[in-house]
């Protein structure tokens, strides 16, 4: 006879969210065959917040959501042992997703055996069309190795951002049950001009006119980082907003690329997670008019932004304090402030690292990266 325990899991996100979540199945029931064993009700409570990461600096900040950004549409939940062995995989479809009117609470109810304190929980929400492939990883490893494509997952005004979270089963307050609080973000991260300032000699003016996205992987894992390993083919590993014809034009992204006229906090695009730190890390590209101030004919400049850089003592370091410099993690808002000093580049595709870069980590529901970067 199987014995069936109680699991009882709250779940932080970085999506601010009340959602509920109510379903029944016996383990049978997945397995097929047999008449069930007298069972006893398993609950999952999540507990939808936006969970916050220390900077560097030691303090917090953070960008709320939009509700959007908040969504949650469906929910796959992995319990492994302490192998990285499935013990179980259940999934939620929107229709049984049920919102608790003044509750913070959302319930989801699983039959499961087996289980034991330190066994992993992982979390993924808004799956996309990748349910399926989760539902039959047979480890932890096998599911964090799932991949979504980039494309799909920075489309603008999305209510399917995925998110993922993970952690482990503690004991219970009654004997046979288990509790767990899962941190669950979302796995994209905001880049943001947030401030542009000009400082230009000789009464030469730069007026910004698009934001650009540069060498997003074109994959990436439902994982806590996000990284896939292996991408060094920029045409084929990468999209980018900006891409050039046959005839030495150029066409952009509607996803990765923004028509902007001024900084602010709605000056942002989506990116996701890069392991890469040279040749394709991921950049913000701002475009615009640079004006000589002589007479001469205004022309069209790029200023390309690395992400994730701090000037340390005349070296670069990572700037969020969690990924190496130049890569990039999940969830976080990485707000750039530019101070343009020099005329940029004529080639979009220029890597050339600004001579300053002065950048401060406020570690912002995203959690804010706050980049100051002076080209000069």
């Amino acid at each position: 006879m199987k014995t069936f325990k109680t699991i009882r899991m709250g779940f932080l996100a970085a999506a601010a969210a009340l959602v509920c979540f109510s379903s029944c199945s016996t383990d049978d029931d997945q397995k097929g065959g047999g008449n069930p064993a007298p069972q006893r009700e398993s609950l999952v409570v999540l507990t939808i917040n936006t969970g916050k990461m220390m900077s560097r600096a030691g303090e917090t900040t953070t960008t709320k959501l939009t509700d959007n950004e908040k969504h949650i549409e469906d929910l796959t939940v992995g319990i492994f042992d302490k192998t990285g062995n499935k013990r179980i995989v259940r999934s939620f479809k929107a229709a049984e997703l049920v919102t608790t009117p003044g509750s913070s609470k959302a319930e989801v109810k699983i039959f499961a055996t087996d289980l034991t304190i330190d066994d992993e929980v992982v979390v993924v929400a808004n799956t996309n069309d990748k349910k399926a492939d989760l539902e039959k990883a047979a480890t932890k490893d096998a599911f964090n190795q799932v991949t979504l494509e980039s494309a799909k997952a920075v489309v603008k005004d999305s209510k399917l951002l995925p998110k993922y979270g993970e952690t482990k089963l503690t004991q219970g307050n009654l004997p046979l049950t288990f509790k767990a609080d899962v941190r669950v973000k979302n796995l994209v991260s905001r880049v943001t001009l947030n401030q542009l300032n000009v400082e230009l000699p000789g009464g030469a003016t730069f007026a910004v006119s698009d934001i650009y996205l540069t060498h997003l992987p074109k994959n990436f894992a439902y994982s806590k980082t996000g990284w896939v390993d292996g991408l060094t083919d920029p045409k084929n590993n990468f999209i980018h907003g900006i891409f050039s014809k046959a005839d030495g034009t150029t066409e952009s992204d509607p996803n990765l690329h923004k028509a902007v006229t001024a900084a602010g906090e709605n000056s942002f695009l989506y990116t996701t997670p890069n392991k890469t730190q040279t040749g394709n890390n991921t950049r913000l590209v701002l475009k615009g008019q640079y004006n000589p101030g002589t007479g001469a004919n205004a022309e069209v400049v790029y200023y390309a932004l690395p992400l994730n850089v701090a000037v340390v003592d005349g070296t670069y370091d990572s700037a969020d304090g969690e990924a190496m410099v130049f890569a990039t993690s999940p969830g976080k808002n990485y707000k750039c402030n530019v101070t343009i000093k020099k005329k940029g580049s004529d080639d979009p595709w220029d890597a050339t690292q600004p001579q300053v870069a002065e950048i401060n980590v406020e570690a912002e529901n995203w959690v804010d990266v706050l980049q100051n970067t002076t080209f000069q």
